[in-house]
């Protein structure tokens, strides 16, 4: 692959596409993360071929502790946040998109490993998160990110 190449992908499990990479020994590095306002997440991964990096993943997503605080009223106590948080841990964490991921491929191996993918949620649960965060907020942050890019590049005919 003589070019990197951008792609938008829907996603519906994070860490069972993650994972993909991994079960097909590369090794997935954790890179940026951050914690939006609206209880949302966004954050990196780096997929490596030994020392070389053959993709980069950037995902705006909704998490197991996300599910957990809707469930409370807006003005619970901290110890009730405590408590859904922890109730989130023992259940298991799991990650879902709020909008397409976005993937830069640096090696044709990365893109053959996607040629096929898909996937559901991973529970009831993460599909009602998901739902829920579409519903009070919408899922413009990667796409604004890409269309600033792409714009401030001189490329916005191509958004």
């Amino acid at each position: 692959m003589d070019m990197a190449r951008a792609l938008l992908m829907v996603i519906r499990d994070l860490n069972r596409f993650l994972n993909l990479f991994r079960k097909r020994g590369f090794k997935v590095e954790e890179g940026t993360h951050a914690v939006l306002t609206d209880g949302s997440e966004v954050g990196s991964w780096r997929v490596l071929q030994g020392d070389k990096s053959i993709a980069e993943i950037l995902s705006h997503y909704v998490d197991s502790h996300y599910y957990e605080l809707i469930k409370l009223p807006d003005d619970a106590e901290d110890r009730k946040i405590i408590e859904a948080l922890i109730r989130a841990e023992a259940h298991g964490l799991w990650r879902v998109p709020v909008e397409p991921v976005l993937l830069l491929l640096f090696e044709e191996s990365a893109e053959e490993l996607l040629r096929g993918y898909s996937d559901e949620y991973p529970s009831e649960e993460a599909r009602e998160a998901a739902r829920h965060y579409l519903e009070h907020h919408g899922a413009r942050v990667l796409k604004n990110f890409v269309n600033d890019l792409l714009t401030h590049s001189g490329h916005q005919d191509r958004i």
